[in-house]
């Protein structure tokens, strides 16, 4: 850390005994003085700046940045909630309840980029990633929408929009490190089942006879390239329309024609009747990971999902389980259930990991961080 002034942190001394002052690492729940707090302006510190470090390996001010970006509406919240504290052009600087916000952000987020960091340091462990550097997670960044632009001009699918910001990439990349992770270290243990899958992707015995039927209804709130805005909110909101209609009695095919007939301003409402077995599983897995998760729980026939946000795709998805779709043995949702005690343990390690992990936080760079 050079001549910087680090103060070694241990997280899982925090746990234990909740520490104090502004280098500690909380929950929202907890409250702290804002002594040695930077102030809320200021000039931007450069990207390449060393504001902590992670196990003895140095973060930048542009993580950090990053992170706290994912942070800010969760800190934006809690200090509406807790306090009825409105978002104004003062209020990474003010203190209430001896709380600030600017505090709090970098916190939740250094908490919250220890796990990613624990997470590419197994990954790294494994084989899975060459480096753990945030500069290497940009550059898979830059293939991926490379990758994506190609498949977009040679007119194949893409799933999500064409170019993906960190804000999204980062986090779906470090889902799928995850994932894989799992499967490499149940493959280790000799307990993979069904041969070889994919990074990110379940082991689903090609035996499997069973599938379950259900009715899928969607309606996108992103095209290619677009933010979300108001559209995202409407499109939620016609589909728990749907929704409620479906409780009451009506049909999917009917309760689908009447809000498209109320509301042509959203032509991407659509109805499929769907299936999910042995042989597509990954593709759902992959590309619609939510209603996987839905799908494979403890349903009932007939049984109605919550309208679901899958952003990667840039939907609002809504799923009926059919009549007929009770799984038989065998099937996707016992097979996860096998592999659950596996999956626990590798959730065990990872957790360890991330309250052993030693943080130092280096000034004057952490204290110069601001919320942009």
């Amino acid at each position: 850390m050079g001549s910087a002034a680090g103060v070694l942190l241990c997280l899982a001394a925090v746990l234990l005994f909740g520490g104090r002052g502004p280098q500690q690492v909380l929950g929202l729940g907890g409250a702290e003085t804002a002594s040695g707090k930077a102030p809320g302006t200021g000039d931007s510190i450069a990207e390449d700046t060393v504001v902590a470090s992670i196990n003895g390996l140095a973060v930048t001010a542009a993580e950090m940045k990053y992170a706290m970006g994912l942070q800010r509406t969760k800190v934006i919240e809690y200090f509406r909630s807790a306090y009825n504290q409105a978002y104004d052009g003062t209020f990474w600087e003010m203190e209430i309840g001896g709380e600030n916000p600017l505090e709090m952000v970098k916190r939740e987020a250094l908490a919250a980029w220890t796990r990613s960091r624990i997470l590419l340091e197994m990954g790294q462990e494994e084989g899975l990633v060459g480096s753990i550097s945030f500069h290497s997670l940009l550059s898979e960044m830059e293939l991926e929408n490379k990758q994506r632009a190609q498949a977009a001009a040679a007119g194949k699918p893409v799933y999500g929009p064409v170019a993906m910001k960190a804000d999204t990439f980062i986090p779906y990349y470090l889902s799928n490190l995850e994932l894989a992770l799992q499967e490499k270290l149940k493959g280790t243990a000799g307990h993979r089942a069904g041969g070889e899958s994919g990074h990110g992707e379940p082991a689903i015995s090609n035996a499997a006879e069973g599938k379950l039927l259900f009715t899928r209804i969607s309606i996108a709130y992103r095209g290619e390239g677009e933010s979300t805005g108001d559209s995202k909110q409407e499109a939620g909101e016609l589909l728990a329309k749907v929704r409620r209609s479906l409780i009451s009695g009506i049909s999917p095919e009917e309760a689908v024609s009447d809000l498209k007939n109320d509301n042509a301003s959203f032509p991407s409402l659509r109805l499929s009747s769907e299936k999910l077995d042995s042989a597509n599983a990954r593709i759902y897995f992959r590309e619609q990971e939510k209603l996987y998760a839905w799908l494979t729980g403890e349903r009932e026939s007939g049984e109605i999902s919550p309208v679901i946000d899958e952003g990667f795709r840039g939907e609002w998805v809504l799923a009926v389980l059919d009549h007929a779709g009770t799984p038989a043995p065998g099937t996707v949702k016992e097979q996860m259930k096998e592999g659950a005690g596996e999956d626990r343990g590798f959730k065990a390690e990872l957790e360890q990991r991330v309250r052993a992990a030693r943080i130092e936080m280096s000034e004057p760079g952490y204290s110069g961080l601001q919320v942009e």
